[in-house]
């Protein structure tokens, strides 16, 4: 098998960097509501809302579109994803898993679903935060495997010219 058929076989997404990025990325969110909640704007209780206003739903995108574009940009690297095919992968990976973390979270901060009240609109800012989240781990686990490519090409190139320097030191010049 040819060396470009292998290179494009071989699949660059592992568990640790998934992980690297999901714990990054909740690492984040949790800052940034850390943060609205010094504004005044989150409460660390879920039961506390019975009405969530735009502000927060704003906030809480913007938190977590960012957050995970940074967890995804990480774990790309961190996975060595050379295709963007790649960091998208590790970018989806990484949205799931902190959804997944997310919602244990959630769940365990609701104590009485009955006295919980969901409102209708609840659930489409929810759907758009997650669509975003979404877009935004896609981004950046291909950006960051275009870096990560731009990196391997440094990488031989620089080999490559000491490879060239070490010829030279060893051949005599007459």
């Amino acid at each position: 098998m040819s060396t470009e058929i292998r290179e494009l076989a071989r699949n660059r997404v592992s568990c640790r960097a998934v992980a690297l990025g999901a714990s990054l990325g909740i690492g984040m969110i949790f800052v940034f509501m850390c943060l609205a909640a010094g504004f005044g704007v989150w409460k660390f209780s879920v039961n506390d809302y019975q009405g969530l206003s735009a502000v927060v739903w704003i906030f809480t995108i913007a938190a977590t579109s960012l957050s995970l574009y940074v967890g995804a940009y990480s774990a790309a690297i961190s996975g060595r994803a050379t295709f963007e095919r790649d960091g998208r992968l590790i970018g989806f990976f990484t949205w799931s898993l902190v959804n997944v973390l997310i919602s244990f979270f959630i769940y365990s901060q609701v104590i009485d679903f009955a006295e919980f009240e969901i409102q209708p609109s609840m659930y489409m800012a929810a759907f758009l935060c997650q669509i975003f989240a979404l877009m935004a781990a896609f981004a950046g686990g291909a950006a960051g495997a275009k870096s990560e490519r731009g990196f391997e090409a440094r990488v031989l190139e620089s080999r490559r010219l000491q490879e060239k320097a070490r010829l030279n030191e060893a051949s005599p010049s007459y």
